[in-house]
């Protein structure tokens, strides 16, 4: 019998939000409750470095935890570097809190985490006024002081959520007002969850602006799920004949629902339904059914909406009819991994009909494919994306990867072996 996948399932907290929601706390004035935190190796970086900073988090049970924030402006000086592990979000966003700060610090990561680039945000950060220093490549291992700032007016080169947020964090101790620009939109969860903390901050468009606050409040928050860790489930659902999933209470905010509205242009049955706000994030439940897919255009989607899920994106595209292309896709050779050329590896060694064009990726379809033999680069995404080839054309997942998906999804195996149904 085909198997399918089919039942219901509540993700573990989305990791973007998990992230701010650390470092928020950490400088609230008071003892803050989260539930549901994302439980991958990446928020374990981050939850280490506030307590290296002298913050007391104490676990209260699965995925939950409480932080005894600190206020402004109180970090103990580091006896340590700052491990970063393998998490982006991790140092550039502490970087943006800490150049505010009184301390000095120095903030390093794993050897995928060495070769991502720092510049980015360290720009921003000294016009402001901090000290920042990179290798000479403009990577970590990177030292930061923090000192006095001032409001910046800033238009980000590259569309990056993570720049973004590392300037909102540092604006919000600066002096006078700070605004950012932005080329394309990017994610807002830190501009919601600071709005929510009654930070005065408006948006409007592709422009962000903020004065400083004297304090964070102490809050709570119930983490929603990780829509981008939905991606593999919802598109292993759409492959799989006769698969009926329902995710329970997903983060529904549309800067990051950019891979939802490719898929429903390409026929994908997906509905969302139960809708609420809370923290300022839309929340609410997917329904997804196995979909004959075709082609569709998503050069008018903002690529920073769907840039995690461009991996399993190219799959589904890979089962649809026609030529489907994914423009400007730049940003995917600096992530954890040049994740672009790992895409046109593993698909292409799964039987698919890929090539890159220029920053474009361009997939035709439909293709039989077979389980692909190839590096995934220790990549979690990538990882995801070849057990999914796997699950979909082989039935039947390898499990060779617990420690790659471990980064951000450590529940994978066992969600997906949940629903997995024949």
């Amino acid at each position: 019998m085909t198997e399918s996948l089919r039942g219901q399932v509540s993700l573990p907290g989305d990791k973007s939000i998990s992230h701010r929601a650390i470092l928020l706390s950490s400088i609230s004035d008071g003892l803050c409750e989260i539930s549901n935190l994302a439980t991958g190796k990446d928020l374990i970086s981050t939850i280490e470095a506030v307590k290296v900073l002298g913050v007391r988090v104490r676990e209260t049970g699965p995925g939950r935890i409480e932080v005894h924030g600190i206020g402004m402006g109180n970090f103990k000086q580091p006896d340590r570097p700052l491990d970063c592990g393998n998490a982006g979000t991790s140092l550039r966003l502490l970087l943006g809190l800490l150049a505010g700060s009184n301390i000095s610090a120095k903030l390093d990561g794993d050897s995928s985490l060495r070769r991502r680039p720092v510049n980015r945000v360290a720009i921003p950060l000294r016009q402001m006024g901090a000290f920042v220093q990179t290798t000479d490549r403009g990577t970590c291992p990177v030292t930061i002081e923090g000192r006095k700032l001032r409001g910046i007016g800033y238009a980000l080169p590259v569309a990056s959520a993570q720049v973004k947020s590392a300037i909102l964090l540092a604006a919000i101790s600066a002096e006078g007002q700070t605004e950012i620009v932005e080329p394309t939109p990017t994610r807002d969860h830190t501009e919601r969850m600071l709005i929510s903390l009654g930070v005065p901050l408006t948006t409007s468009d592709c422009k962000v602006s903020t004065r400083p606050t004297d304090r964070i409040p102490a809050f709570e928050i119930d983490i929603p799920g990780d829509i981008s860790s939905a991606a593999f489930i919802v598109i292993a659902a759409l492959l799989l004949p006769g698969s009926e999933v329902l995710l329970q209470n997903v983060c529904l905010n549309p800067t990051r629902c950019g891979y939802l509205q490719i898929l429903r242009r390409m026929g994908a049955d997906i509905q969302t339904d139960d809708i609420v706000i809370k923290r300022g994030e839309p929340i609410g439940n997917l329904f997804v059914r196995s979909s004959e897919l075709h082609s569709s255009r998503c050069d008018d989607i903002p690529v920073a909406t769907f840039i995690d899920e461009v991996p399993v994106l190219a799959l589904a595209a890979s089962q649809a009819e026609g030529v489907t292309r994914f423009p400007n896709l730049g940003e995917l050779r600096v992530k954890e991994s040049d994740r672009l050329s790992g895409i046109l590896s593993i698909l292409d060694a799964a039987g698919a009909k890929i090539e890159i064009d220029g920053d474009d990726l361009v997939v035709y379809g439909p293709n039989k494919l077979y389980a692909p033999d190839v590096d995934t680069r220790g990549d979690h995404r990538l990882s995801m994306l070849v057990e999914t080839i796997n699950l979909a054309f082989e039935g039947a997942l390898t499990e060779r990867y617990v420690d790659e998906i471990g980064i951000s999804f450590p529940e994978y195996y066992d969600v997906m072996k949940s629903l997995l149904h024949r």
